[in-house]
Protein backbone atom coordinates (compact mmCIF):
# COMPACT_ATOMS: atom_id res chain seq x y z
CA UNK A 1 0.00 0.00 0.00
CA UNK A 2 1.40 3.41 -0.71
CA UNK A 3 -0.07 6.85 0.20
CA UNK A 4 0.45 9.83 -2.01
CA UNK A 5 -0.10 13.91 -0.88
CA UNK A 6 0.87 16.58 -3.05
CA UNK A 7 -0.14 20.54 -3.88
CA UNK A 8 -2.99 21.67 -4.64
CA UNK A 9 -4.95 18.37 -2.29
CA UNK A 10 -4.12 16.00 -4.33
CA UNK A 11 -4.20 12.49 -2.68
CA UNK A 12 -3.82 9.14 -3.88
CA UNK A 13 -3.76 5.54 -2.44
CA UNK A 14 -2.24 2.36 -3.89
CA UNK A 15 -2.64 -0.76 -3.25
CA UNK A 16 -0.63 -4.07 -5.24
CA UNK A 17 -1.24 -7.28 -4.33
CA UNK A 18 -0.66 -10.88 -5.19
CA UNK A 19 0.13 -14.13 -4.20
CA UNK A 20 -1.19 -17.92 -4.44
CA UNK A 21 -4.98 -18.59 -4.05
CA UNK A 22 -5.07 -22.41 -3.49
CA UNK A 23 -2.19 -23.94 -1.43
CA UNK A 24 -0.63 -25.58 -4.29
CA UNK A 25 0.26 -22.84 -6.02
CA UNK A 26 -1.75 -23.57 -9.04
CA UNK A 27 -3.92 -20.69 -8.80
CA UNK A 28 -2.23 -16.96 -8.42
CA UNK A 29 -4.05 -13.63 -8.27
CA UNK A 30 -3.10 -9.93 -8.28
CA UNK A 31 -4.97 -7.06 -7.26
CA UNK A 32 -3.99 -3.18 -8.76
CA UNK A 33 -5.55 -0.85 -7.60
CA UNK A 34 -5.69 3.16 -7.16
CA UNK A 35 -8.09 6.34 -6.13
CA UNK A 36 -6.75 9.56 -6.65
CA UNK A 37 -8.22 13.18 -6.29
CA UNK A 38 -6.94 16.54 -6.02
CA UNK A 39 -7.28 19.93 -7.29
CA UNK A 40 -5.10 21.97 -9.85
CA UNK A 41 -2.92 25.56 -10.23
CA UNK A 42 -6.11 26.55 -12.33
CA UNK A 43 -9.25 27.36 -11.16
CA UNK A 44 -11.45 24.43 -12.29
CA UNK A 45 -13.14 21.92 -10.28
CA UNK A 46 -11.44 18.75 -8.33
CA UNK A 47 -10.69 15.32 -10.37
CA UNK A 48 -11.31 11.45 -9.27
CA UNK A 49 -10.27 8.34 -10.42
CA UNK A 50 -10.60 5.25 -9.39
CA UNK A 51 -8.25 2.30 -11.15
CA UNK A 52 -9.13 -1.54 -10.41
CA UNK A 53 -7.25 -4.36 -11.92
CA UNK A 54 -7.57 -7.92 -10.79
CA UNK A 55 -6.27 -10.80 -12.59
CA UNK A 56 -5.89 -14.76 -11.78
CA UNK A 57 -3.48 -16.86 -13.45
CA UNK A 58 -4.11 -20.91 -13.51
CA UNK A 59 -0.78 -22.59 -14.13
CA UNK A 60 -2.21 -25.96 -15.09
CA UNK A 61 1.60 -27.47 -15.70
CA UNK A 62 4.62 -26.45 -15.71
CA UNK A 63 4.10 -25.54 -20.06
CA UNK A 64 0.74 -24.12 -19.67
CA UNK A 65 -0.91 -21.61 -18.01
CA UNK A 66 -4.32 -19.25 -18.27
CA UNK A 67 -4.29 -15.69 -16.85
CA UNK A 68 -7.97 -14.07 -17.12
CA UNK A 69 -8.05 -10.31 -16.02
CA UNK A 70 -10.34 -7.41 -15.64
CA UNK A 71 -9.24 -3.73 -15.68
CA UNK A 72 -11.69 -0.51 -14.77
CA UNK A 73 -10.94 3.11 -15.01
CA UNK A 74 -13.62 5.65 -13.56
CA UNK A 75 -12.37 9.06 -13.87
CA UNK A 76 -13.58 12.48 -13.57
CA UNK A 77 -11.25 15.50 -14.84
CA UNK A 78 -12.49 18.76 -14.80
CA UNK A 79 -12.89 20.25 -18.65
CA UNK A 80 -9.88 22.83 -19.42
CA UNK A 81 -8.26 23.71 -22.85
CA UNK A 82 -5.98 26.03 -21.74
CA UNK A 83 -5.72 29.57 -22.59
CA UNK A 84 -6.87 30.91 -25.97
CA UNK A 85 -4.67 32.36 -28.29
CA UNK A 86 -5.63 36.53 -29.27
CA UNK A 87 -4.69 37.46 -32.27
CA UNK A 88 -0.79 36.24 -32.22
CA UNK A 89 -0.99 35.87 -28.14
CA UNK A 90 -1.70 34.76 -25.45
CA UNK A 91 -4.17 36.95 -22.90
CA UNK A 92 -2.46 38.58 -20.13
CA UNK A 93 -4.04 36.74 -17.10
CA UNK A 94 -3.34 34.57 -14.35
CA UNK A 95 -2.54 31.31 -15.52
CA UNK A 96 -4.17 29.82 -13.18
CA UNK A 97 -7.34 31.60 -14.86
CA UNK A 98 -9.45 28.95 -16.51
CA UNK A 99 -11.66 30.89 -19.20
CA UNK A 100 -13.34 27.79 -20.48
CA UNK A 101 -17.19 26.98 -20.32
CA UNK A 102 -15.86 24.52 -17.14
CA UNK A 103 -18.00 21.41 -16.74
CA UNK A 104 -16.40 17.56 -16.38
CA UNK A 105 -14.82 14.84 -18.56
CA UNK A 106 -15.89 11.34 -17.47
CA UNK A 107 -14.62 8.58 -18.93
CA UNK A 108 -15.38 4.70 -17.62
CA UNK A 109 -13.27 2.20 -19.20
CA UNK A 110 -13.73 -1.50 -19.05
CA UNK A 111 -11.44 -3.99 -20.43
CA UNK A 112 -12.12 -7.83 -19.80
CA UNK A 113 -9.74 -10.81 -21.12
CA UNK A 114 -8.25 -14.20 -21.55
CA UNK A 115 -4.42 -15.12 -22.19
CA UNK A 116 -2.88 -18.45 -22.32
CA UNK A 117 0.10 -20.04 -23.28
CA UNK A 118 1.65 -23.90 -23.65
CA UNK A 119 5.35 -24.85 -24.62
CA UNK A 120 5.70 -27.76 -26.46
CA UNK A 121 9.90 -27.76 -25.96
CA UNK A 122 12.48 -25.72 -26.10
CA UNK A 123 11.64 -23.71 -29.88
CA UNK A 124 7.55 -24.62 -29.82
CA UNK A 125 5.14 -22.53 -28.11
CA UNK A 126 1.44 -21.51 -28.92
CA UNK A 127 -0.20 -18.33 -27.15
CA UNK A 128 -3.35 -17.00 -26.77
CA UNK A 129 -5.42 -13.91 -25.96
CA UNK A 130 -8.65 -12.64 -26.38
CA UNK A 131 -9.53 -8.54 -25.29
CA UNK A 132 -12.93 -6.67 -24.80
CA UNK A 133 -13.20 -3.18 -24.34
CA UNK A 134 -16.06 -0.78 -23.69
CA UNK A 135 -15.40 2.53 -23.53
CA UNK A 136 -17.49 5.72 -22.80
CA UNK A 137 -15.74 9.21 -23.04
CA UNK A 138 -16.46 12.60 -24.62
CA UNK A 139 -13.54 12.19 -27.42
CA UNK A 140 -13.89 11.27 -30.59
CA UNK A 141 -13.09 7.67 -31.49
CA UNK A 142 -10.04 8.65 -32.92
CA UNK A 143 -7.75 9.39 -29.75
CA UNK A 144 -9.57 6.67 -27.73
CA UNK A 145 -8.60 3.73 -30.52
CA UNK A 146 -5.23 5.65 -31.13
CA UNK A 147 -4.52 4.57 -27.54
CA UNK A 148 -4.65 1.16 -28.75
CA UNK A 149 -2.48 1.05 -31.65
CA UNK A 150 -5.17 1.50 -34.13
CA UNK A 151 -4.76 3.49 -37.05
CA UNK A 152 -7.12 6.56 -36.13
CA UNK A 153 -6.82 7.77 -39.83
CA UNK A 154 -8.55 4.97 -41.00
CA UNK A 155 -11.78 5.17 -38.63
CA UNK A 156 -14.64 7.50 -38.87
CA UNK A 157 -17.47 7.76 -36.01
CA UNK A 158 -19.21 4.66 -37.90
CA UNK A 159 -16.56 2.29 -38.94
CA UNK A 160 -14.80 2.57 -35.41
CA UNK A 161 -17.42 3.19 -32.70
CA UNK A 162 -16.16 3.90 -29.79
CA UNK A 163 -18.55 2.29 -27.22
CA UNK A 164 -18.22 -0.98 -28.43
CA UNK A 165 -14.58 -2.55 -29.64
CA UNK A 166 -13.68 -6.33 -29.41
Amino acid sequence: IEQQAGSFGRTGTLLDAGGPISSDGLFLYRLNAAWESGGSFRDTQDNHRILLSPVVTWKASPQTETTAYLEYLNSHDPSDSGLPVVGSSIPHVPISRNLGEGGEIHTTDLRIGVRGSHTFGESWSVTNREDARWIQAPQGPQLALAADGLDPAQCTPSSCPVAREL
